[in-house]
């Protein structure tokens, strides 16, 4: 009897440890990086003192081209980059990088208002 239930037990334990989890995966990112941001690190700091040896934005921040209220930061050596936006009422200040009031630009900036 004994022989039996230690036998029986054997068989449970080796099914149940021998039971492999089946993991779907995806190619689909959930959280996909910001278009304009991604080609701005690519590209939008060619022939500047931003650019690095491989034509990529250096690690940073950036204002967002042509939003003044919006700014990128490129990482991974210019390969990735996203935008974000200002606190409303707020625009991108390159020389803080920060979002300040738009008071705070100097005058001769576009996203400048008294």
């Amino acid at each position: 009897m004994k022989v039996f239930a230690l036998f029986g037990c054997a068989a449970f334990a080796q099914e149940v440890f021998t039971t492999e989890a089946v993991i779907e995966t995806t190619t689909e990112n959930p959280f996909p990086h910001d278009p304009v941001a991604m080609e701005f690190c690519a590209s939008g700091c060619k022939d500047t003192d931003f650019e690095d040896p491989a034509g990529h934005c250096l690690d940073g921040f950036y204002p967002y081209p042509d939003e003044c209220s919006k700014y990128i930061v490129c990482w991974d050596q210019g390969l990735f980059g996203d935008g974000f936006d200002c606190a409303g009422g707020l625009v991108w200040n390159q020389r803080y990088f920060i979002c300040d009031w738009p008071y705070n630009l100097p005058e001769d900036h576009p996203c400048f208002s008294a």
